[in-house]
């Protein structure tokens, strides 16, 4: 996983999960334009293609993100 500045004094820091999504939004954003513009044809982009992949992106990683919450809540309240 790509480092932000600011984080090169640790080895493993370990990301929050709120930057590992932005992070992986942004991967998946310039994914989805880099396809877009490639299958676009004459056209500069597809954007209906463009937005649709990026749509099932946030989607994906918007529903990894609450799986990941609701687990750790999960593991605090099932404490004795």
């Amino acid at each position: 996983m790509a480092r932000l500045p600011g984080d090169d004094r640790c080895v493993d820091c370990g990301e929050s999960p709120v930057k590992r999504l932005a992070i992986s939004l942004l991967f998946f954003l310039v994914v989805s334009l880099a396809v877009g513009l490639l299958l676009s044809g004459s056209e500069f982009l597809d954007w209906g293609l463009a937005g649709g992949l990026f749509a099932i992106a946030v989607a994906g990683e918007g529903l990894r993100f609450w799986l990941g919450r609701s687990r750790a809540k999960k593991r605090e309240s099932s404490g004795i």
